[in-house]
């Protein structure tokens, strides 16, 4: 697409950012706002840069199956049950990571 619309750079966004995340309830398909999903996706690949990407796109993408289809949740509760993840798949030696990630874009586990 990027290179289509002649941008410079060979993609149109970056998940690399410092977005908080402000909306205190998201539903999957509709997280709210274009920089709000920006924010959600700096918050995983903030976890992926600290976790390696297999450990965290396993992570998350257990996280996320988890939770009902089409549900609408607080984004603390997202964060919870990524930490509760965490701890039950031999990954408690990083909560603090994940936990301190979460906290710096806004969201309280």
């Amino acid at each position: 697409m990027a290179k289509a619309i002649g941008s410079p750079k060979p993609y149109l966004r970056n998940l690399k950012n410092e977005r908080k995340i402000e909306t205190k309830s998201i539903g999957w398909g509709n997280p709210g706002s274009s920089e709000q999903a920006e924010a959600w996706g700096g918050l995983f690949w903030d976890i992926r840069t600290e976790l390696g990407s297999s450990v965290a796109d396993r992570l998350i993408f257990s996280t996320r199956i988890g939770l009902k289809d089409g549900a609408v949740f607080r984004r603390d509760d997202f964060a919870r049950a990524l930490l509760e993840k965490a701890k039950g798949t031999g990954l408690a030696d990083k909560v603090s990571i994940i936990q301190n990630i979460c906290e710096r874009r806004g969201v309280r586990p």
